[in-house]
């Protein structure tokens, strides 16, 4: 009995039939068009219920005529009047649906808006397909016997891929209805990198889009940066466009229901891979979808919601490859890659080489390497004999189809390749010594159900995420030992299988699988490739049941069970007593299946629905225990309104080129998050060389690719454009010396809005000695002073505090009497230790400190008799200022030595006043030579200047090549200061300066795509042309 297949021949009952097909495809269409036309309708400034009003009357009239048309064309009965009347009474009905269920839902039981819009779109589908038909249109004809149309027999031929697709959205609907999830309640999928830099980043793709701003550059984060860049790594699946179904200030629930679109559809494209590969649809086909949409992957990277991408596409184009070698066909393969490259290029790199690697697979598991394409009588010449070779013109075509598909995507690729180079991503080194990145021993329990899935590349049992059930798991060495399986296709499958495994373990090919790059945690990011072959050997062994012994089944079932309680001895850190049971209970029932199955005296409906039930209850019980939910939707999005208050005031205010900072970031890209132009960054495309500057003066940041602004030194807002600070409540009052208060938003938190006394334009005029700035780290405070100095002359700007006491507790700690590095000993661990540093402020002003740690993590600090406090984590050091103090103000800092786990630890103080009468020197000098913005644009700056000297134009923009400058209509070399700011140089007198940026590359892959696009046009063309004058010579 093979439970593989089932009936081709086409069955319609009162549930599906064309009917109801139809009318479940329009009402479908419908919905979502309601949704367009009502965002566009907010967007163009009407009211939500306005909207929805004018939306819900033009998609009902566009229904009526769809049903009138496409569904009940065949038998209507009723007139035109009596159509429409009562069509219109039940719109009325419609409408008293949505406000009882928002009545009884919503008000009486508190639940969701968003449950209330779902329920009443499955009521009124329900209710206005049987009114439409019974009522509306008096339709006679028995639907139940209605299967003959084109959209039906789709519809069946596609049953079991949409029955998949069904069991993956019930089954991660019920999980976050577990969670009290987006529909379920206010929590939604952000956590980590989605957090902190995917959310915000579609909140700009939905600001850029809807403004009609440009894609090739940004000035919100990280000072400008390449937007093409971000937009090709995070945000252009076609799938990211579901937001705009969606509010702005709703992104958390548009990226809850992106995952869950992403999910559903990867299910969907594996089910239709088992289809067209083995010719297999059933039951166990949609149960294997969803063990592959709900992979330890899936599982481990939903929240990288751009690699989810991969999971959807890989089944089309390993189905591509099939294509290519079976019948000599490329459209599949070179539209699939193509579209997954443009998805996500990283994934797709990964993907290529697996497409080699499958394409060779595949080949030697089912074809012979000498069989023919065509069969002549008579002897060819050498080279037509040698392309008539079936396998030299699958590689000759699976060859250009993939250069074809590099050509189609140079537009893109070839820009998005120049703007890694500044990356960290290209930054790595090849591993000097191959070594192991794991025990092979403990990566058989990545297999097992309910485990703690492996997010940080560091530490013990650093293992991939390669968990697709417990049933592709038992099958696996099942296949192995199949008599109906040949020795060929085990061998090529098998070695594909192993060659995953030594690369999961081999750190070596592991860089080469990750782009020549180490992962910053999240590791082994091909392991889905894994996941696909296993699921394709194990259902093959499905297929192959027959080959299959009873006491095969219960020597593998035991064996696994030895297997996990090997594993209850001998854990892993993922492994819990919940992943010991949960897979043992899945073991057993599932070898009882297999069991049951062998028997044959059972119907393939019934062991259908079992597969199908089993694995839905695995991805409720197993799959429960992995996910993470902890971020709701309210407070992400909670001072969206207060800070677009406050935006919205400074551009109506000041139409000038500016940047703006939080005192306080809530994400590393707020400024993406509320749309002004800002320093801070987090984006795996950040300058590497910037973010280390960034790093080296002071900024929040990791080095690499993350910097994040708090409140920094005058010098600091003066050299980098900081004109205005919008003050978060947590943080310290600003200084009247360097702020002045200029606006407070209108909403309850009267956030109030502060514009930087010391502010200079993004670009001026700074002494040729400036080249020479000493950026290295270190002190942060002599790095802005030798900026500050290389730039003007001007020095001592920063005056050290004065030290007058060391205290420690639990510790002992030597005497700190100056700005550097000092050592602590003889800790006694978690006893409280600590070490209490006491200073007083030198001059009238602000106090700005950095201290920096490998060990310790926190510092209070306290001044006017401790009446006054703030906390700072070093966690990754900052330069945190401390606010006004008068000179002789004493302020406490207390390092706090909990949770050190070494006897000693080092560390950085430094402390300083500001000397204003430097600082007013520096910004006069420094004034005489702005330039005046007098346009600006995402790509674009034009204005002038007055250079009193032959010196360098300053710039705080990082240093792309894709950045031209023109002075007075001339091109100037550009270079780098600081090995990392644009700059140029620049003689004495009046300019016209023009900063103009085009991707590098663009110009190189732009032409390359338009000759393949040119290539896919014509040869459409001529195919045109053949059938048309085919048809004629027919005539």
């Amino acid at each position: 009995m093979d439970i593989t297949k089932s009936g081709n021949i086409i069955k319609t009952n009162k549930v599906f039939n064309a009917q109801t097909v139809a009318y479940s495809l329009v009402y479908s269409i419908g919905l979502v068009v309601f949704l367009i036309i009502k965002q566009v309708l907010k967007g163009f400034g009407l009211s939500a219920g306005i909207a929805m009003s004018v939306s819900f009357v033009a998609v009902m009239l566009g229904l009526f005529f769809c049903e009138k048309k496409f569904v009940f064309a065949k038998s209507i009965n009723s007139k035109p009047l009596k159509q429409a009347l009562t069509y219109l009474f039940r719109c009325v009905v419609d409408f008293g649906f949505f406000k009882i269920l928002d009545f009884t839902l919503n008000d009486m039981l508190n639940m969701s808006a968003m449950l209330v819009y779902i329920f009443s779109v499955i009521l009124i589908f329900v209710f206005n397909l049987y009114f439409d038909r019974l009522i509306v249109f008096d339709n006679t004809e028995k639907a139940e016997k209605n299967g003959n149309t084109k959209l039906y027999r789709s519809f069946f031929e596609n049953r079991f891929v949409l029955l998949s697709m069904c069991l993956a959205t019930i089954g991660i609907l019920f999980v976050f209805m577990i969670f009290k999830m987006f529909p379920f309640g206010d929590t939604t999928v952000l956590r980590m990198d989605l957090y902190h830099q995917y959310g915000p980043l579609f909140v700009e793709l939905y600001d850029r889009i809807t403004d009609f701003k440009s894609f090739l550059y940004s000035w919100e984060s990280g000072g400008g940066s390449s937007f093409l860049g971000n937009y090709f790594n995070y945000l252009s699946s076609p799938f990211s466009f579901l937001i705009f179904l969606f509010d702005r200030d709703q992104i958390g629930y548009a990226i809850t229901f992106l995952v869950i679109a992403k999910g559903v559809a990867s299910a969907g494209t594996f089910a239709y891979f088992i289809k067209k590969s083995f010719d297999a649809h059933s039951y166990v086909s949609a149960a294997f979808g969803v063990f592959y949409a709900f992979s330890g992957y899936f599982l481990a990277y939903y929240w990288n919601i751009m690699w989810v991408d991969g999971m959807i596409w890989l089944p089309l184009v390993a189905l591509g490859i099939e294509d290519i070698i079976n019948n000599g066909k490329c459209k599949r393969y070179i539209l699939s890659l193509s579209v997954l490259l443009f998805c996500s290029y990283y994934i797709g790199y990964m993907t290529c080489i697996f497409s080699v690697l499958y394409f060779f697979v595949y080949f030697i598991a089912n074809k012979d390497f000498s069989a023919k394409i065509n069969i002549y009588s008579e002897k060819q010449k050498p080279l037509k004999e040698f392309f008539n070779n079936k396998f030299v013109m699958s590689v000759v075509k699976f060859g250009f189809s993939s250069l074809f598909v590099g050509m189609l995507c140079a537009c893109f690729l070839v820009p998005v390749y120049f703007i890694l180079q500044s990356c960290s991503a290209t930054s790595d080194s090849f591993p000097s010594t191959v070594e192991q990145n794991f025990n092979l021993i403990d990566m058989l329990s990545s297999h097992l159900a309910g485990l703690e899935t492996t997010i940080r590349s560091s530490g013990d049992d650093v293992l991939p995420n390669i968990y697709c059930g417990i049933l592709p798991a038992i099958l696996l060495p099942l296949y192995l030992i199949n008599k109906k399986i040949g020795l060929k296709e085990k061998a090529s499958y098998v070695f594909l299988l192993l060659f995953f495994i030594v690369s999961f373990n081999c750190n070596a090919l592991d860089f080469i699988w990750h782009a020549f790059h180490v992962p910053n945690d999240l590791p082994f990011r091909y392991s889905f490739l894994y996941v696909f072959i296993l699921l394709v050997m194990s259902f093959r062994c499905l297929m192959n049941f027959k080959g299959i012994a009873y006491r095969d089944v219960m020597i593998t079932g035991i064996a696994f069970i030895f297997l996990v309680l090997y594993f209850q001895k001998y854990p892993t850190n993922k492994i819990s007593n919940y992943t010991i049971y949960v897979s043992l209970a899945f073991i057993i029932v599932w070898t009882l299946v297999l069991l049951v199955i062998k028997k044959e005296n059972f119907s393939k409906f019934v062991i259908g629905i079992t597969v199908l039930c089993m694995a839905f209850c695995e991805v409720i019980v197993g799959d429960s225990k992995s996910y993470l939910f902890t971020q709701d939707q309210t407070p992400y999005v909670e001072k969206m309104d207060t800070m677009a208050d406050a935006v919205n005031y400074l551009k109506e205010k000041d139409k000038g080129f500016y940047r703006t900072e939080l005192t306080y970031l809530n994400t590393r890209m707020d400024p993406c998050l509320y749309n002004y132009n800002g320093m801070s960054a987090f984006s795996s495309m950040a300058y590497e060389s910037y973010s280390q500057t960034q790093y080296n003066i002071g900024m929040f940041g990791n080095r690499i690719n993350s910097y994040t602004y708090n409140t920094q030194t005058p010098v600091y807002n003066m050299m980098y454009n900081i004109k205005y600070l919008t003050k978060e409540s947590s943080s310290l009052d600003l200084s009247d010396t360097y702020y002045k208060k200029i606006y407070t938003t209108k909403d309850g938190s009267k956030t109030p809005v502060y514009e930087n006394k010391y502010n200079l334009p993004i670009a001026f005029l700074a002494s040729k000695s400036i080249k020479n700035w000493d950026n290295t780290e270190g002190n942060p405070f002599e790095v802005q002073e030798d900026l500050i100095d290389k730039a003007t002359g001007v020095s001592n700007l920063f005056v050290p505090v004065e030290y007058i006491g060391t205290e420690s507790y639990n510790a002992n700690c030597e005497e700190i009497t100056q700005n550097g590095a000092y050592f602590i000993d003889e800790i006694e661990e978690n006893t409280g230790g600590s070490v209490s540093v006491l200073f007083k402020s030198v001059k009238d002003g602000n106090v700005y400190i950095y201290v920096s740690s490998s060990e310790i993590e926190n510092i209070n600090y306290y001044w006017n008799n401790s009446t006054n406090t703030t906390f700072q984590s070093i966690a990754e050091p900052y330069i945190l200022d401390l606010g006004y103090h008068k000179a002789g103000d004493e302020i406490k800092a207390v390092i706090d030595l909990n949770g050190i786990s070494s006897s000693g630890a080092s560390f950085y103080i430094y402390a300083y006043n500001i000397d204003n009468t430097v600082l007013d020197s520096a910004y006069e000098m420094l004034s005489l030579g702005k330039m005046n913005i007098e346009k600006h644009s995402d790509t674009k700056l034009e204005g002038t200047i007055n250079a009193g000297y032959d010196g360098f134009l300053y710039t705080s923009i990082p240093y792309d090549e894709g950045w031209k400058i023109y002075i007075d209509g001339h091109k100037v070399k550009t270079f780098e200061i600081g090995d990392s700011q644009l700059s140029a140089a620049i003689k004495q007198g009046e300019h016209t300066i023009k900063l103009v940026y085009s991707p590098k590359g663009l110009t190189y892959g732009l032409p390359i795509s338009a000759c393949a696009w040119v290539g896919v046009f014509g040869y459409e063309l001529l195919k045109r042309m053949k059938r048309t004058k085919k048809a004629q010579e027919l005539l």
